[in-house]
């Protein structure tokens, strides 16, 4: 049987997220999958048009990189909020890892 302590392993409620965390991370995860998209198709493309070719080139430019980078930096401010929270309750969070 599991028995879990009073305030470990919870999710935090809904007011103490950081809720334009949230939709930048959401906005990053998009831009991935689009730019994902583009990747597989140009490598299976079976044709191809003007206009597929300056679209790839426009998402070359202005995407590829951008959104995993964005997304990694939200990853690590999340991670540092986990520890400053985890430090507020324990008194070494270090030892959660």
């Amino acid at each position: 049987m599991i028995v879990q302590k009073e305030g470990r392993g919870q999710p935090v409620s809904l007011r103490e997220r950081v809720h334009f965390l949230d939709i930048v991370r959401g906005f990053a995860l998009l831009g991935i999958i689009i730019v994902n998209y583009f990747l597989i198709v140009d490598s299976v493309k079976g044709f191809e048009m003007a206009s597929d070719d300056v679209l790839h080139k426009l998402v070359s430019w202005f995407a590829e990189g951008k959104f995993v980078t964005l997304f990694s930096f939200l990853f690590g401010v999340g991670f540092m909020i986990f520890m400053d929270r985890a430090a507020q309750k324990v008194e070494s969070p270090n030892k959660l890892f």
